[in-house]
């Protein structure tokens, strides 16, 4: 059998990995750019680049594998320089880890090309957590919580004493802080992607997000208690100021416009205890978030953050069904890696979700979470197997048990 090639270039430029850079670039149309490239001096050539307008680049023809590698990382890198770059951003405490195993691994399965940052924010994320998502989620960047965010929650939990659900939900607000993208994805840790979302970044609103479980009943919520009203009540409530598309924060696409330092501070502003009292606070940033955008956002499909516990609702009122929506979101006390709420869910003494199809949607949970696993097992295993595979097999010896009839 021939012997297949490996060396690439080395053989015409006398050994050494090939250093290729692009020479010019000429766009055919949106999705096409020919590529005249140099490698190392000597040896030039053209090439055609095929363009996803949000995945970036998914094939190149008309040079080895070697040269297109590199010629892929430089124009991955032009364009992420004149777009201003996209950024996929999650919170995350230790004992959330594996929901954003699964967060971060699905999202890659459906986004290979993805090209932009990924971001973890968190307060005092433990070093073997840390490891454990980088091995899944590809590049990653931690961010921890300022100080300052971290100080107001405590005094709004000082103030209010059991009004707020987790002082963790806070950490969201971090994600405003992002400058320097075209566009921020903020993705709650308990989601589950089933599909690409590429086509969100090319949204020109300035906050992209789903109405809220009460929104899908036709409820708007008051602007005060943030309590869910009925449109009746509100309309009798005598001009009482209400919020018309409360919105859930487990999903959110930030424009460049709304992210920076400017935003994040005007949000720590309005946390101060006296603006809350009377209203409810169990989620946190949700409350803070639909106050601070009210009428400033755009609402989306619910495909892009389907909540598993209303799934009936959702389905009812816009026709959706949960195996078609393109993210899961695992939202409320029980989630699929919470192995005693889980089980004593699955026994009937917890009644959520009420809908039992939802064991078939924990089921994809589970799946999509040992995929994950298994292909950071195998690539981390890859240099050792691939010297495995090249070892030549022992040679039995007389006597040995490996040669020889019994």
């Amino acid at each position: 059998m021939k012997k297949m090639k490996t060396t690439y270039l080395a053989d015409e430029l006398g050994g050494g990995p090939p250093e290729a850079h692009i020479l010019s670039a000429t766009a055919q149309d949106d999705e096409t750019l020919i590529v005249r490239w140099c490698c190392h001096g000597r040896r030039r050539g053209e090439a055609t680049v095929s363009i996803d307008p949000y995945l970036g680049v998914v094939r190149i023809s008309g040079c080895n594998f070697a040269v297109a590698d590199q010629i892929k990382r430089q124009v991955q890198a032009a364009r992420a320089a004149a777009r201003g770059g996209l950024c996929l951003a999650t919170t995350v405490t230790d004992s959330y880890v594996p929901g954003t195993v699964a967060m971060l691994g699905s999202f890659r399965a459906h986004h290979p090309e993805f090209e932009g940052d990924v971001v973890v924010l968190h307060d005092g994320l433990s070093e073997a957590s840390r490891t454990i998502l980088a091995a899944v989620g590809g590049s990653v960047r931690f961010e921890p919580v300022r100080p300052a965010l971290v100080e107001r929650v405590t005094r709004l939990a000082t103030a209010y004493p059991g009004r707020l659900l987790s002082q963790a939900a806070f950490h969201s607000l971090e994600a405003f802080r992002l400058g320097g993208y075209r566009k921020v994805l903020f993705y709650d840790s308990d989601v589950l992607f089933q599909g690409p979302v590429g086509e969100l970044f090319g949204n020109d609103a300035a906050l992209l997000c789903c109405g809220d479980p009460f929104f899908a009943m036709g409820k708007v919520r008051d602007a005060e208690t943030l309590q869910p009203i009925t449109r009746t009540a509100a309309g009798a409530g005598r001009g009482r100021p209400v919020l018309e598309r409360p919105f859930n924060s487990g999903f959110l696409l930030i424009d460049r416009s709304c992210t920076g330092e400017r935003v994040y501070e005007d949000l720590l502003a309005r946390m101060a205890p006296e603006a809350w009292r009377g209203a409810v606070l169990r989620f946190g940033d949700q409350a803070l978030l639909n106050r601070y955008f009210a009428g400033r956002q755009t609402l989306a499909s619910w495909t892009y953050n389907y909540f598993v516990p209303q799934a009936p609702i959702i389905r009812a009122h816009t026709g959706l069904d949960a195996a078609r929506a393109k993210v899961l979101h695992f939202k409320g006390p029980v989630k699929p890696w919470t192995t005693d709420a889980m089980l004593r869910w699955a026994r009937g003494e917890v009644g959520w979700p009420a809908h039992r199809p939802a064991g078939a949607l924990f089921r994809r949970w589970y799946d999509a979470y040992v995929d994950v696993l298994a292909r950071a097992h195998l690539r981390a295993a890859r240099p050792a197997l691939a010297k495995e595979s090249v070892a030549p097999p022992a040679r039995g010896k007389r006597g040995d048990g490996l040669a020889g009839g019994a």
